[in-house]
């Protein structure tokens, strides 16, 4: 039994061939090479700049930069936080931060009490 394709059926394999396959293998890698680690250590250095000491006036999410948990000091400082962290910031709230930490605190206004929040407690481990 001799079975052969037809040029339509050589053409349409041909073509998911390059949509699917080339493109995946590209794509591993592309991430192989280039996305291999994740570097914290630029992200550290950016955060150990940053400093504020203040009540938070507002708080929303920022879609124009991908869609990310802002909180808003003293009406002044947009400060960005993480999505795992955004349920415990509220307005009137006291945050404080101090430059060359990476540890956010905050005191809460009803009750006083003090939550601490590490950024080294957030790294993606594999």
């Amino acid at each position: 039994m001799n079975w052969e394709l037809s040029s339509f059926e050589k053409r349409f394999f041909r073509g998911i061939f390059l949509l699917v396959f080339i493109p995946t293998v590209a794509y591993v890698a592309y991430n192989k090479i280039f996305k291999s680690e994740i570097d914290w250590s630029k992200f550290y250095e950016n955060e150990r700049m940053i400093h504020f000491d203040g009540v938070i006036s507002n708080k929303y999410v920022n879609y124009k930069k991908r869609a990310l948990n802002t909180i808003v000091i003293d009406n002044d400082l947009h400060y960005e936080i993480l999505g795992i962290w955004k349920s415990k910031f509220d307005i009137g709230d006291y945050v404080f931060k101090e430059k060359g930490s990476l540890i956010i605190k905050l005191i809460k206004k009803d009750t006083q009490d003090t939550l601490y929040f590490d950024y080294r407690d957030i790294e993606i481990k594999e």
